[in-house]
């Protein structure tokens, strides 16, 4: 679940796998965005126990017995986040005070799932987009909310994503999947909820999930994982589900994964998942293998995100045309003023 993703078919995932795998050498299959997803789940997937690659082509033709392997797979990943759920629901609205002084469940009746959301005072702020808080552009954007006049979905990214008090601008690129509450559930959930509120890499007892599950280092999934689990609960939403009305929880994850995928990205993977290891795990060093080549998240709409990179490059490409306008006007002499001697006459 934490490594694959939370709303993976596992019995599509094998079956794609498997036709990948058994495909006559030298046969080119073209795979859209979804089946390139569904690849590297599935070597992710493989990965995690030892020789269950060999043993899955050896039965791939055994068709019933492959489901029932699926099945099995997909009611552990649901128990496992079940669990995860169970473990922040009733301690995350502790960590969301902002001197919190306990990681015991605080939940009452008061600040039950049903009554948080966007109607939550304490909360609101955090699940707002941060695109919203552009006071000049929407000075009352809860109001406009309620109303009915603003949407709130998946492309968007909830304040929660980044630190208190972050700007609506291109610095929020380099702050993104670092906020407080990412970091408390991270910890919570793979160290154990006493750790939530301590420092770097402290567990209570000999074994953590960390250590159960085999983590050696995050990986994008996992912290898009983290931040699914992180808004389910803080919102009101009683139920699971790959929506909470305009908002679509897969557009969402598959977001945030696609910030650790590309080139052009690795600076900014490699800073984050550092930062996870370092404070979940008590240790920066070690980065995610990059995974399947030609894994690629599919955005088919201008989304805020896109916006500030594209905001970013403009700003850069601006500053490198004034530097080189202010180096060429330099190395050019100034022209000699003409003698009026030398002009020749007009007639008036």
């Amino acid at each position: 679940m934490r490594f694959i993703g939370p709303f993976e078919n596992i019995h599509q995932i094998i079956s794609h796998g498997l036709k990948m795998d058994t495909a006559l050498l030298g046969d080119e299959i073209e795979e859209t965005v979804e089946e390139k997803r569904m690849s590297t789940s599935w070597v992710l997937l493989w990965q995690k126990f030892p020789g269950f690659h060999d043993t899955m082509l050896e039965i791939h033709k055994n068709h019933p017995l492959v489901e029932s392997i699926a099945h099995r797979i997909s009611a552990g990943m649901d128990s496992v986040r079940a669990d995860d759920s169970g473990t922040v629901k009733p301690r995350i609205y502790g960590w969301v005070l902002e001197t919190p002084t306990s990681a015991e469940p605080v939940l009452t009746a008061g600040v039950s799932k049903a009554t948080r959301g966007i109607a939550d005072p304490l909360i609101a702020p955090l699940l707002l987009p941060l695109e919203f808080t552009d006071a000049e552009k929407y000075p009352d954007p809860y109001a406009l909310i309620a109303a009915g006049k603003l949407d709130i979905n998946g492309e968007q990214c909830p304040c929660f994503l980044f630190p208190y008090g972050q700007l609506n601008d291109d610095s929020a690129l380099d702050t993104i999947l670092t906020g407080p509450i990412l970091l408390c559930t991270a910890k919570a959930l793979l160290m154990g909820p006493a750790s939530a509120l301590q420092g770097d890499g402290w567990h209570r007892g000999k074994a953590d999930n960390a250590q159960l599950i085999g983590l050696l280092t995050f990986t994008g999934r996992i912290i898009a994982y983290i931040a699914r689990q992180v808004r389910f609960n803080l919102a009101s939403q009683q139920d699971w589900n790959k929506c909470d009305n305009h908002f679509d929880y897969q557009v969402f994850f598959w977001q945030l994964v696609g910030l650790f995928e590309g080139d052009e990205n690795q600076e900014f993977a490699a800073r984050t998942i550092a930062l996870y290891n370092r404070v979940v795990l008590g240790r920066a060093a070690g980065i995610a293998p990059a995974g399947v080549a030609g894994a690629a998240t599919a955005a088919p709409t201008l989304t805020h995100l896109e916006r500030l990179k594209a905001a970013c490059a403009a700003r850069v490409a601006a500053a490198a045309r004034t530097a080189t306008a202010a180096v060429a006007a330099a190395a050019t002499p100034a022209e000699a003023p003409a003698d009026a001697s030398s002009a020749t006459p007009v007639a008036v």
